[in-house]
């Protein structure tokens, strides 16, 4: 990726996708997040995997993607 990048953070459920997604349509950029990114790596929903993982390996992974 090159350029300036949007990078929202907030807790869970709080419009973060939608907005990014939002941002990204009327900016005619990609939108990439960071849930789907955990998904496709270890196959299971990323608030699954907190559950599996506990909160501190799993920031562990997210820090890894």
């Amino acid at each position: 990726m090159t350029g300036p990048a949007l990078i929202l953070v907030g807790p869970p459920g709080s419009g973060k996708s939608t907005v990014g997604r939002a941002v990204a349509a009327r900016l005619g950029v990609a939108f990439r997040d960071l849930d789907d990114d955990v998904r496709d790596a270890h196959g299971i929903e990323a608030g699954d995997l907190v559950v599996e993982l506990g909160r501190e390996r799993f920031q562990e992974v997210e820090v890894e993607l």
